[in-house]
């Protein structure tokens, strides 16, 4: 049997499945063995196509094409399958966690663990503005969408639904045991259908960061600062949403 690797200019490679895959760090993505996770999470979030953004208070839409939608499905499925096969070599690295909403190593302070996450959804979101690829701005939305999703897996974060899905708690992959750390290889709380909650969650998230992304890419005809200023500022708000913690500690400054 065999299945997808994807690299991070969406090239696909046919690769041979192993017994056992330790990069599949997530929510479960589509493989002979697995349903769809990620895909059906962001297909959801993307709904038809059309996303929609207020500029000013008027609404406007951006349309993404089919092609487009594949694209930054295949974006978001990369963070699991790496490229060539090489997500198994750096399923334990402590510089990979922080991409999958985990901590960084065993210990690390809950304020330290969300400043890393952050740190990294903010890296990618200023990579996406800035990328002048169209097709490669696509799959790093992706990417960054698998981040935001990662957050609510069970198997990553313990969140608060009681008190506002505030995260209580960021797992370690590699060292302790679970249910307090991510099982290894694999742990049932990744899959998403355990899990409709978190997912209906993850899914709205999502949705909402592409409508702020999306503003800050397609809601200006001309340079327009409102829109820039606009969707600046939701990101600020959506990153101190998101990773609210129930301790009320803040995240280091400056990330």
């Amino acid at each position: 049997m065999a299945y997808l690797r994807e690299r991070p200019d969406g090239t696909r490679t046919i690769m041979p499945l192993g017994i056992t895959r330790l990069g599949d760090l997530s929510w479960s993505v589509k493989t002979p063995l697995s349903p769809a996770g990620h895909e059906a999470i962001t297909r959801a979030a993307i709904g038809g196509g059309t996303i929609t953004f207020p500029v000013g208070g008027k609404p406007t839409t951006r349309v993404l094409t089919p092609a487009e939608q594949a694209t930054i499905i295949a974006g978001n499925r990369s963070v699991d399958l790496g490229w060539a096969g090489t997500g198994v070599l750096f399923a334990f690295n402590k510089g990979e966690q922080k991409r999958h909403a985990l901590r960084r190593e065993y210990g690390q302070p809950l304020a330290a663990a969300l400043a890393d996450i952050i740190a990294s959804l903010r890296a990618q979101h200023s990579a996406i503005l800035t990328e002048p690829d169209p097709t490669k701005q696509l799959h790093r939305i992706g990417q960054a969408m698998h981040l935001v999703q990662d957050s609510f897996s069970p198997a990553h974060t313990d969140r608060r639904p009681g008190s506002g899905w505030c995260i209580a708690y960021v797992r370690n992959y590699g060292r302790g045991r679970a249910p307090t750390e991510h099982g290894v290889p694999s742990d049932d709380r990744d899959q998403v259908a355990r899990s409709r909650g978190e997912a209906s969650q993850a899914t709205a998230a999502s949705r909402r960061y592409l409508s702020l992304l999306f503003k800050a890419l397609y809601g200006r005809v001309k340079p327009d600062p409102t829109a820039t200023a606009e969707a600046a500022a939701e990101f600020a708000r959506f990153v101190s949403d998101l990773f609210r913690s129930c301790s009320g500690a803040s995240p280091a400054a400056g990330v």
